[in-house]
């Protein structure tokens, strides 16, 4: 009887630890490649009134591979990412059509 409870909480157990780690928010597959297009396409912002540090932006491709910026972790950037982000096209074979994505960029002042 101890044998089944056993082997019953460790496959309750599994199923658990399995779900979860696959209910993790998913991050861009190649994101040395999506990370540089995205640096190119913020490239021209203007930041001088920007604090420094880091901000997610998700966002997800529609069968075009263009961009939709979905939110950012930034609520005063949403308007500015949207903006510049929207529409653009992302050259990636990696990524899945309207599959959410985050993908991290760090804002450095010179």
């Amino acid at each position: 009887m101890n044998t089944r409870k056993s082997c019953l909480l460790s496959l309750i157990l599994f199923a658990f630890v399995s779900s979860a780690t696959f209910a993790v928010e998913s991050v861009a597959k190649d994101p040395t490649s999506v990370n540089e297009q995205i640096y190119k396409l913020l490239k021209g912002m203007d930041i001088e009134n920007l604090d420094e540090g880091m901000i997610y932006i998700d966002f997800m491709l529609n069968d075009k591979s263009e961009i939709i910026v979905l939110s950012t972790s930034n609520e005063n950037l949403d308007l500015t990412l949207k903006s510049v982000l929207n529409y653009k096209t992302l050259k990636s074979s990696e990524l899945d059509y309207y599959k959410k994505y985050t993908v991290p960029v760090r804002i450095v002042k010179k």
